[in-house]
């Protein structure tokens, strides 16, 4: 997709994906003053998209000023052969989007072209082609790094919303490594994910892995005005599956309920807003609440009209209820039931709202 329907797309979806709008406006307008202005724009993600910009003459200072240009550069088809022989020679590590890029550029030297012949960079290590360049942001020379090397990380999410590489299934395996005890700079890595633009329904299958990204920063963060930016975020993400109801249901925004550092107040504020949504309740599967009766952290008033909901008939889609009672037993058998938040007359009432189900709370005791 070209990147001025990108734009119309983000420009269509409202206000909630201006920053969207914005990084693709400074990777494509042609107006040198707006340019300029996107250029001094808080985001780095949109100052990254102006040195994309063919209109963007990259200088030998702009690298020096940000080495994450570089990355923008090799993509930006006025780089000067000066400007790649920079980048491409004198760097003794490079992920390997730089170098293939270089390689194909309409101003790569025949010195670059020989280097690279030399050097001879591997592809034996990627089963999958569209993880290749961000399995490279942990990976070097053979072996796994404990740093995730978040410059290139965040240089290949931002060439990837702009529609030049692919990025990893969101949903894959790919992305268990980021919440891996081996990571060190695990929060750090959660902020970036965190600090992406959302993404609206209309251009989900160009930028889903941002959706993921963004899922996992709901769900791992510890910080709560990163928590309560993600929190209205609704995007759902899709394994193609089917039958997995807690994959398929994650959003940013059920991530974020499902969060036990999630801040008190917010949980009642999600829950507030769910409740309020009539139509929605009976909705299958209902990705939030489910997370909240999941959440030990869950206030007892937030548990409490959950419970209450069922009760007065409010949700009275049997699959919904089950969800919420006992979670979905072949993909992700918890719920209020399981949750250890869940103690006293609570769990009496979600007990007898069990049995009058045909539920039996005893098979579905799990230990803590």
């Amino acid at each position: 997709m070209k990147l001025q329907d990108r734009l119309r797309k983000a420009q269509d979806a409202g206000a909630d994906f201006t920053l969207l709008a914005c990084i693709f406006e400074a990777a494509s307008t042609l107006d040198s003053s707006q340019l300029e202005n996107l250029r001094k724009h808080n985001s780095r993600a949109v100052q990254f998209a102006t040195f994309c910009n063919p209109l963007t003459v990259i200088s030998s200072l702009d690298l020096q000023s940000d080495p994450f240009i570089k990355f923008a550069a090799v993509f930006n088809p006025s780089t000067l052969t000066e400007i790649l022989d920079e980048i491409g020679l004198n760097q003794t590590s490079l992920n390997p989007v730089i170098p293939e890029t270089i390689h194909v550029h309409k101003n790569v030297s025949k010195e670059f072209q020989v280097f690279r012949e030399i050097i001879g960079f591997t592809e034996e290590l990627y089963g999958d082609e569209t993880e290749k360049f961000f399995t490279e942001a942990f990976f070097e020379d053979g072996e796994v790094r404990t740093v995730v090397d978040l410059e290139s990380l965040e240089s290949l999410f931002y060439l990837y919303i702009l529609g030049f590489i692919e990025a990893p299934t969101p949903t894959g395996e790919f992305w268990e490594y980021f919440l891996s005890d081996e990571v060190t700079n695990i929060n750090e890595t959660i902020d970036l994910f965190g600090s992406l633009p959302a993404i609206p329904e209309s251009l989900y299958e160009e930028c889903d892995a941002v959706v993921g990204a963004r899922c996992l920063a709901g769900g791992w963060s510890k910080r709560p005005e990163l928590l309560r930016s993600l929190a209205w975020d609704r995007q759902l993400l899709y394994t193609g599956v089917g039958g997995f109801y807690w994959q398929d249901s994650r959003s940013p925004r059920s991530s974020v309920a499902s969060n036990e550092h999630t801040p008190t107040d917010l949980l009642r504020e999600i829950f507030n807003e769910e409740s309020e949504d009539s139509e929605g309740l009976n909705d299958f599967p209902h990705p939030v609440l489910w997370r909240l009766s999941c959440n030990p952290s869950t206030p007892e008033d937030v548990i409490e009209g959950i419970i209450s909901l069922i009760e007065q008939n409010l949700v009275t889609d049997g699959d919904t209820q089950r969800e919420l009672l006992i979670g979905e037993p072949d993909d992700f058998p918890y719920g209020l039931v399981t949750n250890p938040a869940v103690k006293g007359d609570l769990r009496n009432r979600v007990e007898t709202i069990m049995r009058a189900i045909d539920l039996d709370p005893e098979d579905y005791v799990i230990s803590h």
